[in-house]
């Protein structure tokens, strides 16, 4: 039955959650509840760390891929909702793993295109303003570089 299968299958999902904030505390050493990229590293090669996320056919053998691929904000830390929904989204084949982790990567670059973008405004604005100084020193001449003088 289709109702049975689904039960089992939210059942599972269920169990796995809890198991997840159980691992989750359990890495979280300071008991700050945000587990760090310290925290993390020291914890996950541990036999019966390392056993838990096999558990939940979760594949930890690059622990600094893993981490990166949980860390959604990109902050170095891990919050109980990244960590759960995190392991939840890459549990299973190695592919899936893959895909999140070239998400992650995806975001970051973004973010980082969004700061060159700002600062590129940035200087355009600045090159145009001494260059208005340049063509008129004195400040009282009609000849200024306007935004549509410019290049970008």
């Amino acid at each position: 039955d289709k109702e049975i299968s689904a039960h089992a299958t939210l059942q599972r999902t269920r169990t796995m959650v809890a198991d997840l904030h159980l691992l989750f505390r359990h890495l979280d050493y300071d008991k700050s509840g945000k587990i760090s990229r310290a925290e993390f590293e020291r914890f996950i090669s541990l036999e019966d760390v390392s056993s838990m996320f096999q558990s939940l056919d979760i594949n930890v053998h690059d622990a600094l891929h893993l981490f990166t691929v949980l860390d959604l904000d990109d902050n170095d830390e891990l919050e109980i909702e990244e960590f759960v929904m995190g392991c939840l989204s890459i549990r299973g084949m190695a592919r899936a793993a893959d895909m999140e982790f070239l998400k992650a990567q995806l975001r970051r670059t973004q973010k980082r295109i969004a700061c060159l973008e700002h600062s590129l405004k940035e200087q355009v604005e600045l090159l145009r303003v001494v260059a208005s100084e340049i063509l008129d020193p004195d400040g009282d001449s009609e000849k200024t570089v306007s935004q549509s003088d410019t290049l970008v």
